[in-house]
This record gives structure tokens, sequence and C-alpha cells, in this order.
């Protein structure tokens, strides 16, 4: 219930940390630790043609509802509920990795 209630944030982090180790910006911990960059999930919506506000509201509506999710489960569900909820999540966050890494490498064979 914790990882869907803060769910945009690890996937957040968990996109960041691939695709920077991916394109060899990070290349031990020390660089992760202290590399900062406009590359989080704010960021890449906004480049996606979102305003600062839209991109913000968006993050906020995915919160909660991955907040109204694991509350859902914690009431109405089970372990293996709970457990097939989180593999869920999982794989939509793995592919929205790929799919953001996608689009942000076809804008810039777009654009240059």
């Amino acid at each position: 219930i914790p990882v869907l209630i803060l769910g945009v944030f690890i996937f957040d982090m968990l996109m960041n940390t691939a695709l920077r180790i991916k394109s060899k910006k990070v290349r031990n911990f020390k660089q992760w630790l202290e590399y900062a960059g406009k590359d989080h999930l704010s960021h890449r919506i906004h480049h996606l043609g979102m305003t600062d506000r839209q991109a913000v509201l968006t993050v906020y509506i995915l919160s909660s509802i991955l907040g109204l999710l694991a509350y859902q489960i914690h009431v109405h569900a089970g372990f293996w509920m709970g457990l097939s909820g989180l593999a869920a999540y999982a794989l939509a966050c793995l592919v929205c990795i790929v799919l953001l890494d996608r689009l942000e490498n076809h804008g810039k064979a777009k654009n240059g």
C-alpha cells in the first residue's frame, strides 16, 4: 500500500535512474545522488505540450488515483489482490518508461 501511495514518485525515481544509466549521464552511485536535471516526470509531461500547471495537475491526479487504489486494496482486498495490484503497477511503470524514452528520442530526432 505505501508503494502505491508513493507510486508516482517511486516511478519517477526509477525512470530517471534507468534512463540516466542508459544514456551514461550517471556512472556510479555518487553521481546518481548528485545529479540534478530537468528530466523528471513533470518536466517530461511539460515537454509533451502541457503547460506547467497542467503537468503538475496531471501528477496530482495520478497520485490521487494511486492513493485511492491503495485505499481500496487495503479495505476490500486481501494479500494476493494487493500483490497482483503491485505487479500491475510495476508493469505499467516499465511500459511508461519505455514509451516516454521513445517519445523523447522521437522528439529529438524530429527536432534535430
